[in-house]
């Protein structure tokens, strides 16, 4: 690990928030998560290589798993409660070429294709890209720099809740651009440490998630 300066004003000047730990995966060990003093931006310190963040996921990672048709009466509570937060994807008047940034299990592949685009997905796990591959999907088993697409491939580009897990945003951004075509549109949807529930859990906020996620952004910080 090293300790970097903030990606988005250059300071190195941070106060630390939290000493925590992994209450998701059995991760161990305790991470600071700090932020910064000239801008806001939540982040660890000291950053995980990618070489060391997909160490710490485990092959049963709900994203890397096959997908499971939910329970009938699971599907009727949802229904009648409707707990999930749904997404605001853009829109289009045609289909293209689409790629899933951290696609899991293809599971958002499947959507795509089932609405008539041609698909692609990065997965940096094993164990996700095994389950996609297997489902016939064309999935990258790497970062996204390591992708290494052609400029201007894509119509449409989907980080969702895999942009607050990368220790370079500042170049999967880069490189977003430069795949994307003239025209095109990238989806970004992150936990939003803005929120009243960040203020209210603080350190035993859900989305947290230290050491897998690296940033946690606020509507502020990631504009």
């Amino acid at each position: 690990m090293v300790s970097i300066e903030c990606i988005v004003c250059g300071s190195k000047d941070v106060t630390l928030l939290y000493r925590t730990r992994d209450r998701h995966y059995g991760i161990t060990g305790e991470f600071d998560v700090v932020q910064c003093k000239g801008c806001g931006l939540i982040h660890l310190d000291p950053m995980p290589s990618e070489k060391q963040l997909i160490s710490y996921y485990p092959d049963n990672y709900y994203a890397y798993l096959p997908e499971v048709r939910m329970a009938w009466w699971k599907q009727f509570l949802l229904h009648v409660i409707p707990l999930q937060i749904h997404t605001h994807n853009p829109k289009f008047n045609m289909t293209g070429d689409f790629l899933d940034i951290g696609c899991g299990n293809g599971a958002y592949l499947q959507v795509m294709a089932n609405r008539g685009w041609n698909v692609w997905g990065v997965e940096p796990s094993r164990a996700g890209a095994f389950a996609a591959k297997t489902v016939g999907f064309d999935v990258y088993h790497g970062t996204l720099l390591e992708a290494n697409y052609s400029s201007s491939s894509f119509d449409y580009v989907r980080c969702n809740h895999s942009f607050e897990h990368v220790p370079n945003p500042v170049d999967v951004l880069h490189e977003i651009h430069r795949i994307l075509r003239p025209g095109g549109k990238l989806f970004i949807g992150i936990p939003n440490v803005g929120s009243m529930s960040f203020r209210i859990f603080g350190r035993y906020w859900w989305y947290l998630c230290a050491p897998v996620h690296t940033y946690n952004y606020s509507d502020k910080a990631i504009a």
